[in-house]
């Protein structure tokens, strides 16, 4: 099949891994990479194209993506978080013959002025791809019947145990670690975990904000091989899920077992059918459960060794990739 493929295709990027998916199961991809578009010009137009949906960025990403369908003629346009996407575009692409796919794994009930433009497309679209179920009902309320439910997964390219010695797990390993955007309940517990005495690095964007945390100005992204590395390197692996955004797992929930890491999440019943709780994974619900864990495996190395042996077992044993989710999804378009 061709597929075209747009989305923001930044290297190590989940819509990347899922292009690379889409070509590891023989498809021809011809890709339409939107931060071509929208990543141009001064930092402040940029930011305002972005969450104004609007700006000569926008306008030229909807132009290129009709003009590359039109010229390539695919049997299926795939949208990956297509916000910038507007209604007359989506019409022009299945005026070409093609059905056209969208996929989000985020809540709609976040950043609504986001998904302005998707909503006023919604009947165009002839398929959904959502993450999270908790979409579902606002799809369906509003007519869309063809919704397919996939999950979170991970790239086998990127995450995988690195290669390490001794010397660079001391020089790089922590007590515990998280990697990922700040939100409010976060910087709670990672507070929580310091003031019980419990080192937690932390890496992503949006740390500056938090206000209890006196290393929040120095905290950072990571991406690609320094996050696996991060990830390997520390003794728990932490798995705070996204509030605003409703998640029941996260892209984590997979990509630590896939390191070789151990994998400390918060407690949801989707997570404990992918990794059985104290055999392959820990879970807790609340900041003393937290605490009590994290203590008990930081003073049980061998314990907590064989969780995380255990959970990358399962992980790199079970159709928990981006390659298996987009063949799960193709197969449900049949």
């Amino acid at each position: 099949m061709k597929i075209l493929y747009s989305g923001p295709l930044r290297a190590w990027s989940t819509t990347e891994a899922r292009m690379k998916a889409l070509r590891a199961l023989g498809h021809e991809v011809v890709p339409v990479d939107e931060c071509r578009f929208l990543e141009r010009g001064p930092r402040p137009v940029q930011m305002l194209q972005r969450h104004l949906l609007v700006g000569p960025g926008p306008a030229r990403y909807n132009r290129a993506l009709v003009r590359a369908t039109e010229a390539t003629r695919p049997d299926l346009v795939w949208i990956d978080q297509g916000g910038q996407v507007r209604r007359q575009t989506v019409a022009a692409l299945r005026a070409t013959g093609a059905r056209v796919l969208h996929y989000t794994s985020d809540s709609f009930a976040h950043r609504t002025y986001w998904f302005r433009h998707y909503f006023e497309a919604l009947d165009l679209y002839d398929v959904h791809v959502i993450t999270n179920e908790l979409n579902r009902p606002f799809l369906e309320d509003r007519g869309v019947s063809r919704i397919v439910m996939s999950e979170f997964a991970y790239d086998p390219d990127l995450h995988r145990p690195p290669p390490f010695n001794g010397d660079d797990r001391r020089r790089d390993g922590s007590a515990a670690i998280f990697v990922g955007h700040w939100e409010p309940v976060s910087e709670s517990l990672v507070l929580a975990l310091r003031e019980a005495g419990i080192d937690v690095r932390v890496h992503g964007p949006g740390w500056h904000r938090a206000r209890t945390l006196h290393d929040r100005r120095g905290i950072r992204p990571l991406h690609g091989t320094d996050y696996v590395a991060a990830l390997a390197s520390a003794q728990l692996c932490l798995c705070f899920l996204s509030k605003p955004n409703r998640n029941q797992s996260a892209g984590r929930t997979f990509e630590i077992p896939a390191v070789g890491g151990f994998l400390l999440s918060e407690r949801t019943a989707d997570q404990q059918t992918y990794f059985t709780e104290g055999t392959e994974a820990e879970y807790f619900s609340g900041r003393d459960e937290l605490i009590d864990k994290a203590r008990f495996y930081l003073s049980h190395p061998q314990s907590r060794t064989a969780v995380a042996a255990a959970g990358h077992r399962r992980c790199t044993t079970s159709p928990y990739t981006h390659t298996d989710r987009c063949r799960q999804i193709l197969q449900s378009l049949s």
